[in-house]
């Protein structure tokens, strides 16, 4: 029995682009959430409550079970004046005290006692993140697809 031998022209060329595909398109997904959060960010930055928050104002690439996740937002410091600025941002943002945001869940909510005294004390929530955010969802889903399609041609090469 005579054996038939096939070859395939450009199976390196194919192998090469099979093996870099994973890296690049990592690189594409991570241009493509960088561009998504330029359209969040001014906005964030224009709302923000006082000048030093706006400094605050970035945004992180995560890696997780199900992907990456794109967050933006005020990121804190873990030491000196950017951290008491994030705190005031914080608390601007949720309130304190007895004027704390309804809607938010804190991991440890305010202790009851003395009613009286504590009626209506403390910064109330101005909610300032979330109305900065408020509608664009779709907009910035929008550029990231729209961003993905554009860089997609990098996969290839």
């Amino acid at each position: 029995m005579a054996k038939h031998y096939h070859s395939i022209k450009g199976i390196e060329e194919a192998h090469r682009i099979l093996d870099r595909a994973p890296m690049r398109a990592t690189r594409i997904i991570n241009k493509s959430l960088y561009a998504a959060a330029q359209v969040v960010i001014p906005d964030l930055k224009s709302a923000a409550p006082f000048p030093a928050a706006k400094e605050l104002v970035a945004h992180r690439i995560k890696k997780t079970p199900n992907g990456r996740a794109l967050i933006v937002g005020f990121i804190g410091a873990m030491e000196g004046e950017k951290k008491f600025d994030w705190f005031k941002a914080y608390w601007a943002n949720y309130g304190t005290l007895t004027r704390r945001d309804p809607n938010h869940s804190f991991d440890y909510p305010i202790k009851r006692l003395r009613q009286k005294r504590r009626n209506e004390v403390g910064q109330p929530a101005q909610n300032f993140f979330e109305n900065a955010l408020r509608g664009k969802e779709s907009e910035v889903i929008s550029t990231f697809e729209k961003t993905i399609e554009k860089n997609l041609d990098e996969l290839y090469r």
